[in-house]
């Protein structure tokens, strides 16, 4: 059995643990219930009872808020004989006493889930916090069907974590290394111009830029999958999000484009990797850029790293690319 089943089994068995009595009596943290969970019905991988469980772990993992699961919330408003009618989530929260009301979103696009959270206090129903979270779509069934439930719960802790102001919650002491999330930027993979000399020798890699540029890509996104602090768009994902704007035909080989930055901004995107592969007489020089998207559809570039390329191979460009980016985004 591998280790993500090993997690899965036992995601359902503290699901069970928070789920299981109704008898909340004695409890000393504020509780949280469900005022509205919101999925696309369309999207067979995620389901209101599937998000439901992952808020149920990600606040019961928090150690700061008991989660009264949706089933209990209805025993306990059936129990007390309120007319449908004359019935609010306020009215239910008091039934429940639940100090807190939870509005939760969350929506898949290819391979990345977004979850929003908004917590509203009932005794100052004027004021509401608010978080997203995101993370990466990685697994899959045995039928090649997508498992999103691991994703759906890292997305969501991340969207709690910000929703209560504590970016650390998960990190701590008593919450196993495999809920270990803490808030990311969302980053998408930009553009990798080709700069040739041609006085020097021809290399294939500048040659074949269409192909070379968008294994270039797929490698950095690879990289970075497990970078602290970072949530990575796949290079699938991030042409899903052109293609609604009609912009079919990615050129990796190019600088990102006005038009490109400002669809990325619209997903939420505030973070992007760029660079360059500039031939040289030592063999050619792969930049890579850490940049932050700006609202007026520029970027700016945070940090760099370079890594020469000696020879005119695609596995000696990996090969710099995992320096590379091992040094972006870690420590040199």
């Amino acid at each position: 059995m591998t280790a993500l089943r090993f997690r899965y089994i036992g995601w359902i068995a503290g699901l069970f643990v928070a789920m299981a009595s109704p008898d909340l009596a004695g409890q000393s943290l504020p509780r949280m219930m469900m005022a509205q969970c919101s999925v696309d019905s369309t999207d067979a991988a995620i389901t209101v009872g599937k998000a439901e469980a992952a808020l149920a772990l990600a606040v019961g993992l928090s150690g700061q808020v008991e989660y009264v699961p949706t089933a209990v919330r209805d025993s306990l408003v059936r129990a007390a004989q309120v007319p449908q009618a004359q019935l609010t989530a306020l009215g239910a929260a008091t039934i429940v006493n639940a100090k807190l009301l939870v509005f939760m979103t969350m929506r898949r696009l290819h391979h990345l889930v977004r979850t929003e959270l908004i917590v509203i206090d009932v005794t100052s129903p004027g004021t509401q916090r608010r978080g997203v979270g995101y993370a990466t779509l990685r697994h899959h069934h045995s039928d090649e069907t997508v498992l999103a439930d691991p994703a759906m719960l890292s997305s969501t802790q991340r969207a709690f974590a910000v929703a209560m102001g504590d970016s650390t919650m998960y990190i701590k002491t008593g919450v196993d290394s495999a809920f270990h999330v803490r808030p990311t930027h969302l980053t998408a993979i930009g553009g990798f111009p080709f700069r040739n000399d041609p006085t020097a020798q021809p290399w294939e890699l500048f040659k074949q830029k269409v192909a070379v540029s968008y294994d270039l890509a797929q490698s950095v996104a690879h990289g970075l999958a497990n970078a602290e602090g970072y949530t990575v768009v796949d290079i699938e994902t991030r042409d899903s999000m052109y293609a609604m704007l009609g912009l079919h035909l990615t050129e990796n080989y190019n600088d990102v484009s006005a038009i490109e930055l400002q669809q990325l901004s619209r997903f939420e995107v505030t973070h992007m990797i760029s660079g360059s592969l500039q031939r040289t007489d030592k063999g050619a020089m792969l930049t890579l850029t850490l940049n932050r998207i700006l609202q007026d559809e520029r970027y700016t570039a945070l940090r760099s790293v370079e890594e020469l390329v000696e020879q005119d191979t695609k596995i000696a460009l990996r090969d710099a690319i995992e320096r590379a980016v091992g040094r972006l985004l870690g420590s040199d």
